[in-house]
């Protein structure tokens, strides 16, 4: 189960560790805060190669996408494109 750090307010929570640095925000908008965690999963990938993050719906307590790459960084492109694997249906 997932443990907040903070009172939310707000329906989502994006997340990404890559020690010792956390960074969390929220928002009531799914596209919103997936658009939020995958620039800051990008900008963690540029600084070390590698970026890892998720968003939970604080709701029903479950992720709700989830980012994930490992390259050198050498091989950093600034038009590489981060896959996110949506776990939910809008329909």
């Amino acid at each position: 189960m997932y443990t907040r750090n903070f009172e939310i307010e707000q329906r989502y929570v994006g997340h990404v560790q890559d020690e010792p640095m956390i960074w969390q925000e929220t928002s009531d908008d799914i596209d919103d805060i997936i658009a939020q965690t995958e620039d800051m999963v990008r900008r963690r990938i540029i600084e070390n190669g590698a970026g890892e993050g998720i968003v939970i719906d604080t709701l029903t307590n479950r992720i709700v996408a989830c980012f994930g790459m490992h390259i050198p960084i050498d091989e950093i492109e600034e038009n590489r494109v981060i896959e996110v694997v949506k776990l939910w249906s809008n329909s």
